[in-house]
């Protein structure tokens, strides 16, 4: 089954605002890793962001991470969910590259669910929050 799992290690130093994102997507053929370092908050506002209902198709939920534009080789974790139909099907689709080399990445996609995304919005506000190990976002 295609599935994202999502961990957030927040920074020894308790004054950091920073932890370590970490993006791992599985498909039936396909798999990657990969992380950066994000700021608590735009974790917490992308979970929070989830709970949208509808999706409107020409507005989907969407996340980056990475460097400066946020584009090409600077962008090293993404995550989109949109709507795949009219009758409430979802996408995710999933981008994951090397910190430390970029030029290595996945870019996939899979079908979702609200269902399965508000499970996943939860998980991730109880990561951010310290309560859970990891969020994880499954495919159908």
């Amino acid at each position: 089954m295609d599935r994202l799992i999502c961990t957030y290690v927040h920074a020894a130093d308790h004054d950091d605002d920073f932890g370590w994102l970490a993006f791992e997507v599985i498909t039936h053929d396909f798999s990657a890793r990969s992380g950066f370092w994000v700021h608590w908050r735009d974790v917490a506002d992308f979970a929070a962001d989830l709970s949208r209902y509808p999706i409107a198709p020409d507005d989907p939920v969407r996340a980056r991470w990475g460097f400066e534009t946020l584009q090409g080789d600077d962008l090293i974790l993404g995550l989109e969910i949109a709507a795949a139909n009219r009758r409430g099907g979802l996408v995710a689709r999933v981008e994951v590259a090397d910190h430390l080399c970029p030029r290595h990445r996945l870019r996939t996609s899979f079908a979702t669910s609200y269902a399965a995304v508000a499970a996943f919005a939860a998980a991730l506000s109880a990561v951010v929050a310290r309560t859970a190990d990891a969020a994880v976002l499954s495919g159908e």
